[in-house]
């Protein structure tokens, strides 16, 4: 009963004034019910990003910290999360969000790809994004985690 109240609150997102909200809050429900955190919430996040960008609502909420939560979860859970954050880039999604480009770079970091972590975190400066003095303070805790092999690879 609860998730077909939810279901039909999203099939009708469009008719509200923060199309937003009822997949967040189905979300929200679903972790509190499924702590596993499964396919099923997977799915859930899919659906909702699949329906703001076939009906152009990420233009209103690509700068939306909540809309960015939902791609940045999405993210994490996929194989290769750079191609994720690269299609967010070309979109506009969160990129005036300082957020969005600590969990791109850390997601290279990961891969080792340190001289391309770099690169995100610096774009995110040079764009400004909020705050910027965290990202500016992410970027030199990156230069000094950078093993010296990729210093010289990068020079």
């Amino acid at each position: 009963k609860i998730k077909q109240d939810y279901l039909d609150k999203m099939n009708s997102a469009l008719e509200l004034d923060d199309p937003l909200d009822p997949f967040l809050q189905y979300t929200k429900w679903d972790k509190s019910v499924n702590h596993n955190l499964g396919n099923e919430y997977y799915h859930i996040l899919k659906d909702c990003l699949h329906f703001f960008m076939d009906n152009n609502l990420y233009r209103r909420y690509g700068g939306d910290q909540r809309f960015l939560g939902i791609w940045l979860e999405y993210a994490e859970q996929y194989r290769n999360p750079q191609s994720i954050y690269e299609y967010m880039h070309s979109y506009d999604i969160g990129t005036s969000l300082a957020v969005f480009y600590e969990y791109w770079s850390r997601s290279l970091e990961v891969k080792g790809d340190y001289p391309q972590a770099e690169v995100i975190l610096s774009e995110g400066v040079k764009q400004f994004a909020h705050p910027v003095r965290r990202l500016e303070k992410l970027l030199l805790e990156l230069k000094s985690r950078i093993p010296e092999t990729s210093h010289e690879l990068s020079s």
